[in-house]
Protein backbone atom coordinates (compact mmCIF):
# COMPACT_ATOMS: atom_id res chain seq x y z
CA UNK A 1 0.00 0.00 0.00
CA UNK A 2 2.67 2.30 0.75
CA UNK A 3 4.57 1.84 -2.62
CA UNK A 4 1.83 2.69 -4.61
CA UNK A 5 0.77 5.88 -2.62
CA UNK A 6 4.30 7.21 -3.20
CA UNK A 7 3.58 6.56 -6.96
CA UNK A 8 0.07 8.46 -6.33
CA UNK A 9 2.21 11.62 -4.96
CA UNK A 10 4.56 11.62 -7.20
CA UNK A 11 1.69 11.35 -10.18
CA UNK A 12 -0.03 14.37 -8.15
CA UNK A 13 2.88 16.60 -7.94
CA UNK A 14 3.76 15.94 -11.99
CA UNK A 15 0.05 17.10 -12.78
CA UNK A 16 0.76 20.37 -10.88
CA UNK A 17 4.10 21.01 -12.66
CA UNK A 18 2.78 20.52 -15.44
CA UNK A 19 -0.23 23.05 -14.62
CA UNK A 20 -3.46 21.00 -12.97
CA UNK A 21 -4.29 18.21 -10.83
CA UNK A 22 -4.65 14.67 -10.01
CA UNK A 23 -7.99 14.44 -7.73
CA UNK A 24 -8.66 11.58 -5.30
CA UNK A 25 -11.87 11.71 -4.22
CA UNK A 26 -14.11 9.41 -1.99
CA UNK A 27 -17.91 8.14 -3.35
CA UNK A 28 -19.53 10.79 -2.38
CA UNK A 29 -17.59 13.64 -3.53
CA UNK A 30 -16.98 11.97 -6.68
CA UNK A 31 -20.62 11.59 -7.42
CA UNK A 32 -21.14 15.15 -6.84
CA UNK A 33 -19.03 15.77 -10.04
CA UNK A 34 -20.83 17.02 -13.15
CA UNK A 35 -20.05 17.65 -16.83
CA UNK A 36 -17.32 15.83 -16.75
CA UNK A 37 -15.17 13.92 -19.44
CA UNK A 38 -15.46 10.19 -18.09
CA UNK A 39 -13.19 7.84 -19.36
CA UNK A 40 -14.87 5.07 -21.11
CA UNK A 41 -12.87 2.09 -20.27
CA UNK A 42 -12.91 1.92 -16.92
CA UNK A 43 -14.99 3.41 -14.20
CA UNK A 44 -14.21 6.38 -11.62
CA UNK A 45 -12.16 8.19 -13.46
CA UNK A 46 -13.00 11.70 -15.17
CA UNK A 47 -10.90 14.48 -16.69
CA UNK A 48 -12.11 18.14 -16.35
CA UNK A 49 -10.15 19.28 -19.82
CA UNK A 50 -10.36 22.78 -19.31
CA UNK A 51 -8.48 22.66 -16.25
CA UNK A 52 -6.21 19.74 -17.20
CA UNK A 53 -7.49 18.38 -13.90
CA UNK A 54 -7.84 14.25 -13.51
CA UNK A 55 -10.32 13.20 -10.49
CA UNK A 56 -10.57 9.32 -9.57
CA UNK A 57 -12.73 7.82 -7.26
CA UNK A 58 -10.72 6.30 -4.75
CA UNK A 59 -11.83 2.77 -4.72
CA UNK A 60 -11.41 2.60 -8.23
CA UNK A 61 -7.86 4.34 -8.29
CA UNK A 62 -5.77 2.23 -10.39
CA UNK A 63 -2.22 3.19 -11.40
CA UNK A 64 -1.80 2.36 -15.16
CA UNK A 65 -5.53 3.67 -15.92
CA UNK A 66 -4.03 7.25 -14.02
CA UNK A 67 -0.74 7.38 -16.29
CA UNK A 68 -3.22 7.33 -19.49
CA UNK A 69 -5.55 9.48 -18.47
CA UNK A 70 -2.84 11.94 -17.34
CA UNK A 71 -1.27 11.49 -20.66
CA UNK A 72 -4.90 12.41 -22.44
CA UNK A 73 -4.52 15.83 -19.94
CA UNK A 74 -0.60 16.56 -20.38
CA UNK A 75 1.27 14.82 -23.93
CA UNK A 76 -1.26 16.31 -26.40
CA UNK A 77 -3.52 19.81 -26.53
CA UNK A 78 -6.04 17.68 -28.78
CA UNK A 79 -9.11 17.20 -26.87
CA UNK A 80 -9.71 13.55 -25.93
CA UNK A 81 -13.51 13.62 -27.77
CA UNK A 82 -11.49 14.62 -31.11
CA UNK A 83 -11.26 12.50 -33.43
CA UNK A 84 -7.74 12.89 -34.62
CA UNK A 85 -7.11 12.17 -30.79
CA UNK A 86 -6.92 8.31 -31.73
CA UNK A 87 -3.92 9.32 -34.04
CA UNK A 88 -2.03 10.40 -31.25
CA UNK A 89 -2.32 7.57 -28.83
Amino acid sequence: MGRRMDKLAYLQRLARRWGGALVVLGEARYSDLKDLLDAPFIMGHCLDWEKRTLYVRRPDLRMHAVIHELGHLFATNVHPNNKRCDELT
